[in-house]
């Protein structure tokens, strides 16, 4: 998470730093990655693989660290690309609240091209996994032995 918020080339930091908001960013990535991997893991668990034991380290631990892994990736591109964003339409977005617009619907078209442009890797990625990835684990397993019907 620190490693998530400390990528983005700038950050928000009020004009008179104060200890409660010093890290306000750290805290939302680590809540996010938090939340989305323990939400996504218990699914994957409770649900979809159901080992016995349920906290088999053998399914739980890879499982999770790819999640985070996905999850990290995606947080970290987003806060890159939307501070660089909002850096870049600073002039209008304060124009807009200039003239009575909230924050939110300020910022509302930035916040579209940072969820476009971060779930676009995610996307094509699934999108290849059934042409390379999968393929792929058949073959490493047929070449570390196993059979081509088992694998």
């Amino acid at each position: 998470a620190y490693e998530a918020s400390s990528r983005a080339k700038l950050t928000l930091r009020p004009t008179n730093p104060s200890p409660p908001y010093d890290n306000i960013i750290l805290l939302i990535v680590m809540f996010s990655l938090f939340a989305a991997v323990s939400t996504m893991g218990a699914v994957a668990v409770f649900a979809i693989i159901k080992p016995v034991p349920w906290y088999s380290p053998r399914h739980v631990i890879p499982l999770c660290g790819m999640i985070f892994n996905n999850a990290l990736s995606g947080v970290s591109l987003a806060l890159d690309i939307l501070f660089t964003e909002l850096q870049s339409k600073r002039e209008t977005i304060e124009l807009m609240i200039s003239f009575g617009a909230d924050a939110w619907t300020a910022t509302r078209p930035s916040f579209r091209s940072v969820l476009a442009t971060a779930l676009k890797p995610q996307i094509n990625s699934m999108s290849v996994i059934g042409l390379v990835a999968i393929p792929g684990m058949m073959t490493g397993q047929v070449l570390s032995g196993a059979s081509p019907t088992r694998a």
